[in-house]
């Protein structure tokens, strides 16, 4: 996944996308990809707060 998330932000700035928002882009979905993983792993997203009791 990171190899793509990596060839699409190239790709992006190759056409003009400025370097900043293309590398914004990459680590969003890089975060959320590791988020997914996770979850699908069985463990709880760690994207969302714990509650406090």
């Amino acid at each position: 996944m990171l190899r793509f998330l990596l060839w699409k932000a190239a790709r992006r700035i190759e056409r003009g996308m400025p370097v900043n928002q293309a590398l914004l882009d990459l680590a969003v979905h890089a975060w959320f990809e590791g988020g997914v993983e996770g979850y699908d792993r069985g463990q709880r997203d760690a994207r969302k707060p714990r509650l406090i009791k």
